[in-house]
This record gives C-alpha cells, structure tokens and sequence, in this order.
C-alpha cells in the first residue's frame, strides 16, 4: 500500500468515527458520567497504581472517607416540592414583552380583590399560534404556578388562561413549557 492510500483510509475512519459520534444521543455522555460517578455515591474511589489499593487483579476501590476525610457528600434522592397552584382573575392593566429576561409576554392583572398580579404567560408566537389573544382591559382568569413566593409581588406562571370563552393552555401540570422543546 501506498502512503496515498494510508491517508484515505484513516481519513474515511475519522470521517465514520466523526459520524457515529454526531449521531449518538445527547444524554449519552450524562450516562457515561453517571456510571463512572457510581462509585462516588457509594462513598467508594478507586486508586491510583501507586497507592496502597493495588493488587495483582487490579485496582481496588476503598472508602472515599479515608483518602478525603471532609468530604461530607450524603448519597440519596434529593426531595422536590410541587409548587403551588395558584388561580386568578381579573382585568389586564398592561401587557408587555420583555425579550431581555425571558423572551415572553407578562401580563400585570388587577385581581377581583383590588391585588395588582404579575403573570409571565408565554412567547408572543406561541400566543399567536394557538390562537390565545390578549389585550389591554380584557377580562381573564386562569390557572398557573408560584416557584418562587418570595418578594412583595410573586410571579405567577401560567398554566392556562381563560380569554372570552377561550381556553389557552401554556404548560403542562409540572411547569414545563408546552413551547419548550425539551418535552418531545
């Protein structure tokens, strides 16, 4: 074989090698890192060669406290909290798009408790693709969330509004988005 031929042959097996790994699926690597990480939860670390924890069959691993005794890492499922359901109604007293923070239309409601609301709802386009039109001094109820409840005027996330007759849904029952492509 020449050297030419040398040369297109490693170039196809890192033409097929840089195929392979555009075509593997993005939570792949996560996976990998979580197998590889499966001995941290357990508090246990391999060794080095070097180190006392090599034998003739291999590296062994040994309790993660005796080679990093600060180490204060507590296996386990880490508990979430739903949060809250929160409805609302009342007349829309501005509406406005703030493409700097997140990209959506937020809706400042006066309750029918006199309270002043402040709802994040959802993408201009999205709005206008599932038909859910909004205007100022449009009366409105609906459904949404509190993540954070901290503060003297909350935001609410929308789950589902009611527009004249309408019902506009925005995001599922956990939260999520329904523009989001994360939940395909």
């Amino acid at each position: 074989m020449r050297i030419e031929d040398n040369v297109v042959i490693m170039a196809a097996v890192i033409l097929v090698a840089v195929t392979v790994a555009a075509l593997l699926p993005p939570d792949l690597l996560r996976e990998v890192r979580h197998e590889l990480a499966a001995p941290m939860a357990q508090g246990l670390a391999p060794l080095s060669s070097r180190s006392q924890g090599w034998t003739a069959a291999g590296p062994q691993a040994v309790p993660a406290a005796q080679l990093a005794p600060r180490a204060t890492f507590k296996p386990g499922v880490i508990k979430l909290e739903q949060a809250p359901v929160v409805r609302f109604s009342g007349v829309i007293q501005q509406l406005s798009e703030m493409p700097q923070q997140d990209g959506q239309i937020h809706l400042w409601l006066e309750a029918t408790d006199k309270r002043e609301l402040r709802i994040s709802v959802a993408p201009s386009w999205f709005l206008e693709y599932t038909g859910c039109r909004l205007s100022h001094d449009q009366a409105i109820s609906g459904v949404g969330f509190q993540f954070d409840a901290s503060g003297p005027e909350p935001l609410i996330y929308a789950r589902r509004l009611q527009v004249g007759g309408t019902t506009c849904q925005l995001r599922n029952d956990e939260g999520f988005a329904l523009w989001s492509n994360r939940l395909r």
